[in-house]
């Protein structure tokens, strides 16, 4: 089994290549709202150099969100039309479920206009900053300031880096046959807060 996994809920990108045994390749960029340009040429390349085509593709795997607003629906848009023209599953995976794979003490993640993602609740980042236990580490999905904040609180940082890949972590929910994770025929993005899209006016005749 061959799977794609995509990922552009994270301020890096992702994309890995897995079979049943390990990962393929992989492949990441710093996200900057290139996702439109970048993906699918991206996922071409990764496919070339992996000696895969499209139809060699077996089940389709995607960071549903919560994310970027744009990057998120157009991953999701990749991954559903994907899994529609080649007749396959597509299975979603919430940013929390990942984090839960790839890292076990507590994580954070950024949930816009200053707010982070802390044990299921949304608060204001420097009301966390002032609560939180410097004697515990801290991971998680934040910009740069925001890291450099954590830091200089003292609170120990562990960099994603040091972390299983995207695809070690596929990898390792796929071998569970991802228990707990339902195949759907298309999968929707998730956010933190709904977000705010303007209504057109305009009439058409």
């Amino acid at each position: 089994m061959v799977i794609l996994a995509i990922n552009s809920a994270s301020f890096t990108g992702r994309l890995a290549l897995i079979n049943e045994q390990k990962v393929v390749e992989e492949k990441h960029w710093k996200a900057c709202n290139n996702e439109s340009e970048y993906l699918l040429p991206a996922i071409i390349e990764l496919l070339k150099v992996s000696d895969l085509g499209f139809n060699d593709l077996d089940k389709i795997v995607v960071i549903s969100g919560p994310g970027p607003f744009t990057a998120l629906r157009v991953s999701i848009a990749v991954a559903n039309t994907l899994a529609y023209a080649l007749n396959k599953p597509v299975v979603g995976v919430s940013l929390m479920e990942y984090w839960k794979n790839i890292y076990k003490g507590d994580f954070i993640l950024n949930a816009g206009q200053n707010r982070i993602f802390y044990k299921n609740v949304i608060i204001d980042f420097d009301e966390f900053l002032r609560e939180f236990d410097i004697k515990k580490e801290l991971s998680g999905e934040l910009r740069e300031d925001q890291i450099e904040k954590i830091k200089k609180a003292g609170i120990k940082w562990i960099d994603v880096e040091n972390l299983p890949s995207f695809g070690q972590a596929v990898l390792t929910l796929a071998q569970n046959n991802f228990k707990g994770y339902d195949e759907k025929e298309i999968v929707a993005p998730l956010y933190f807060s709904a977000p705010q899209i303007t209504k057109s006016t305009k009439t058409y005749k």
